[in-house]
């Protein structure tokens, strides 16, 4: 697991950042985005709508890596989603990414998927930057809340 001290110690090729907002800087700045940790995330939309605006354009791609473990069945405190690989690629459809092709690596025990797909040209990306203020007026208020939780 990623901590802050191993970004620290990184070097600087570990970055230490929540997934679900778009880092200053980067908006429009990848060709491809990789992620293996869509099942840590507490809202699967948000995260995808923030990866799809990191994306250079159109013809950009979107890695995701999933297993049997990333299922409904395996959802706990810190696998917070799960979902089929079907499942998923609805999600990305939603959301305006063209899935292009997924890739089953294993049997029905264990297998992993890889779903690949594009940012396509759904209408822009405008909404990421939306989300992104939702969420960091939602989290300013958790903590309030949390601070004053802490106080009493």
């Amino acid at each position: 697991d990623l901590t802050p001290e191993v970004a620290a110690a990184s070097s600087g090729d570990v970055v230490e950042a929540d997934f679900h907002l778009v880092k200053d800087g980067w908006a429009g700045a990848w060709d491809f985005v990789y992620s293996n940790a869509l099942d840590h995330s507490f809202n699967p939309s948000i995260a995808l709508t923030a990866w799809r605006a990191q994306l250079r354009g159109p013809e950009s791609l979107l890695v995701l890596h999933i297993s049997s473990f990333h299922s409904s069945r395996h959802v706990d405190e810190y696998d917070m989603f799960g979902a089929t690989a079907g499942e998923h690629c609805a999600m990305l459809r939603k959301l305006g990414f063209e899935v292009i092709d997924v890739v089953r690596i294993g049997d029905e025990d264990y297998h992993e998927d890889l779903v690949f797909a594009l940012r396509g040209n759904a209408s822009d990306i405008d909404g990421a930057a939306v989300h992104t203020d939702q969420l960091r007026r939602a989290w300013n208020y958790e903590g309030e809340l949390r601070s004053a939780v802490l106080q009493l």
